[in-house]
C-alpha cells in the first residue's frame, strides 16, 4: 500500500476523530509510516484486550485479529497543516489558497500554543522553506482575527499576500476545462468551480443526493428498457452512460467533503481513497 503517506494517515485521523487497524494490516509502508508517527508523537495508539490476550499466550489468532485505534495529537495538528502548507507554497504560492494555508497553520499554533520552529526537525527542505516564508511574509504582519475584523482592504494594504481572489459567479471558467484531456481532475476542477458544500442550495448533502437517485433511477430504466421491462425507448447513452453520470454525481459527493482543496489534492484524496476501498474488495472477493 505504497500510496499511504503519514500526510494521509493524519488527515484520516483528524477528520474522522480517529482511525482503526487490525493488526494483519499493520504491515508494510504502512506500518513503517504509522510507526515514525507515534515516534514523533503525532499520534497516540490504543488497542482492545486481544492485544493483551496476543502478548500473555503468544497467539498468532489473537494478534491478527486484535484492533488498534489511532487519534491525531496536537502537534499531530499542527504537522498536518505543515503538509498543506507546503503544497500551496510550492504550487499556489501568494494565491488565496497559500493564504487560508497560513491562516490554518497560524490558527492550531495558537490554539495549542506551539511553535512553529520546533517542528522543523521533522520537515523535508521544502517544508522549511515554506515555514520561513510563512514567518517573514505573515505570521509577524497583523494578529488573523484582528485583520478579518478590517476587512480586505487592511490586508491588502498591509502586506500583498494577503490579497484575495475576487469571488467569481459558479459558472465562469466552466468552459476553460479541457475536456479533451481523459483525466479524472475533470471532474474536480468543476465541482471545486461549483462551490464548496453550503455555496448556494444546490451546493449542499441533500441535493447532490437527490442528483444521485436521479441518475440511479435513470439507469435502472435503461436497464429495464434493455430487458424488455419497459415501453419506453432506450436512451442514445444507454446503461454505460448513466452508470457515468451516477459516477459524477458520486464524486462530486466526496468532493463536497473536501473544503478548501485544490482539483489536484481532491483528486489526490479519492485516488487514496479508491485504492483503499478496492483493496478491501479484493480481500472480500478471493
Amino acid at each position: 500500500m505504497n500510496h499511504i503517506t503519514e500526510e494521509k494517515i493524519l488527515y484520516h485521523a483528524l477528520h474522522n476523530g480517529s482511525f482503526t487497524l487490525q493488526s494483519c494490516d499493520y504491515i508494510g509502508h504502512t506500518q513503517t509510516c504509522i510507526d515514525n508517527l507515534l515516534k514523533c508523537k503525532f499520534l497516540t495508539w490504543e488497542t482492545n484486550s486481544l492485544w493483551s490476550d496476543y502478548k500473555h499466550n503468544d497467539s498468532s489468532e489473537y494478534y491478527d485479529i486484535a484492533f488498534h485505534q489511532y487519534k491525531i495529537t496536537e502537534t499531530g495538528e499542527v504537522r498536518l497543516a505543515i503538509y498543506r502548507l507546503a503544497y500551496a507554497h510550492k504550487n499556489h504560492r501568494d494565491t488565496s489558497k497559500h493564504v487560508k494555508r497560513m491562516e490554518q497553520l497560524t490558527k492550531v499554533l495558537k490554539q495549542y500554543s506551539l511553535d512553529i520552529d520546533n517542528f522543523k526537525k521533522n520537515c523535508t527542505k521544502n517544508e522549511v522553506k515554506a515555514i520561513n516564508y510563512y514567518k517573514e511574509n505573515y505570521n509577524k504582519t497583523v494578529d488573523i482575527e484582528e485583520a478579518k475584523a478590517v476587512g480586505d482592504t487592511l490586508k491588502q494594504a498591509i502586506h500583498p499576500v494577503f490579497s484575495t481572489e475576487k469571488i467569481q459567479s459558479k459558472n465562469s471558467h466552466l468552459n476553460d476545462i479541457d475536456f479533451g484531456d481523459a483525466v479524472l481532475n475533470n471532474m474536480f476542477q468543476m465541482s471545486s468551480m461549483l462551490g464548496e458544500k453550503g455555496y448556494d442550495k444546490s451546493r449542499t448533502w441533500d441535493y447532490v443526493l437527490r442528483k444521485i437517485n436521479e441518475e440511479l433511477g435513470e439507469m435502472t430504466l435503461e436497464m429495464n428498457v434493455a430487458d424488455g421491462l419497459s415501453y419506453k425507448e432506450a436512451g442514445k447513452d444507454g446503461v454505460k452512460g448513466e452508470a457515468v453520470d451516477l459516477a459524477i454525481c458520486a464524486m462530486d459527493m466526496f468532493a463536497l467533503e473536501c473544503p478548501g482543496m485544490s482539483a489536484d489534492e481532491i483528486e489526490r484524496e479519492f485516488l487514496t481513497y479508491m485504492n483503499i476501498k478496492l483493496a478491501k474488495w479484493r480481500k472480500s472477493i478471493q
